[in-house]
């Protein structure tokens, strides 16, 4: 592995993506990049006026108009499930159509109750514990799902920080995006990509600026951790028959980007073995980013090792 310590540039926006073109299988990891061409979700208007502003709370029946990647206009949801610790809002167009009430019950009883790794702990707990609190950006401790159909062909489902943060506070909250389509037909891809996405939020919350390569290797790692191991079951074979990678700097073509998301889970995996839960939950925290991070928590913890001798081991 050559140039093992370049580092890649921060990112701050993340998706997991699905190929429909491609076999059924081929999940294309492609982060950034569908965002940035698409353009910000900032200039998203509302298509009418509406009396969202200023409710910090909702119930089901509640409509909420929300900005999506790419558009111009907000889309119409409505919430269809709420407990103390989310809500699902579905998009109008696609209730009763493409999502079902079932599938989003599905999605609230592994959110707060059972999740396949754990019949006692739904995902809000398992991915607390082990990655630290969600942010709380508009005074409401719930996360937001949007189950709504995601623009091009190929998205099952993203965070976005540009809805943490947008300067209108009718959009500001603590959200990730699903693809509806994907939900109805590939469940387990779109539940193992919620896990994924809770976890760009939570780090988010915790260090705005983690290198990418880091971050998708705890987000895999959360698919692991709630249950649904390698959703993509390329990524690791494709590391594997081709370890040769340099996986601390993410390139820049999709077609690229399989064996990174593998060769990552697993050192993120390989970390968590070697040196605990508590590792990985100061990882997230850890103000320093990539390499730096991982040295500055062996340091706090009293290890004297750093990196290279980590991933000489790995």
């Amino acid at each position: 592995m050559s140039n093992v310590f370049s580092l890649c540039i921060p990112t701050i926006i993340f998706t997991f993506c699905f190929h429909l073109g491609a076999e059924v299988n081929d999940i294309i990891p492609c982060g950034k990049h569908w965002l940035e061409t698409q353009g910000s979700t900032v200039g998203a208007v509302l298509a009418k006026p509406t009396t969202q502003s200023g409710k910090n709370t909702f119930d089901v029946g509640d409509a909420l108009q929300i900005p999506v990647s790419g558009d111009v206009f907000t889309r119409k949801t409505t919430c269809r499930y709420k407990s103390e610790r989310v809500y699902v809002f579905v998009e109008d167009r696609i209730w009763d159509v493409t999502v079902v009430e079932q599938s989003i019950v599905k999605l609230g009883e592994l959110i707060d109750h059972s999740a396949p790794s754990d019949s006692t702990r739904g995902f809000f707990d398992i991915l607390t514990y082990a990655f630290g609190a969600f942010p709380d950006v508009d005074g409401d401790s719930r996360i937001f799902i949007y189950v709504v159909d995601l623009p091009g062909n190929n998205l099952v489902g993203y965070f976005d920080s540009q809805i943490s943060t947008h300067p209108d506070p009718r959009f500001r909250h603590d959200a990730i995006y699903i693809d509806g389509h994907l939900l109805n037909s590939r469940p387990y891809l779109a539940h193992a990509t919620m896990a994924h996405e809770l976890q760009h939020l939570i780090h988010w919350g915790q260090d705005s600026d983690e290198e990418i390569w880091l971050d998708e290797g705890l987000s895999g790692y959360a698919e692991e951790l709630v249950g649904y191991p390698e959703a993509d079951p390329n990524m690791v074979p494709n590391f594997l028959s081709n370890p040769d990678i340099n996986f601390t700097k993410w390139p820049n073509s999709l077609s690229l980007a399989t064996p990174y998301y593998g060769a990552t889970y697993l050192f993120v995996s390989f970390l968590q073995e070697r040196f605990g839960a508590q590792f990985v939950l100061q990882l997230v925290s850890e103000p320093r980013n990539g390499i730096f991070s991982i040295d500055e928590v062996l340091k706090a913890q009293g290890i004297s090792l750093g990196f290279r001798d980590l991933w000489e081991n790995w």
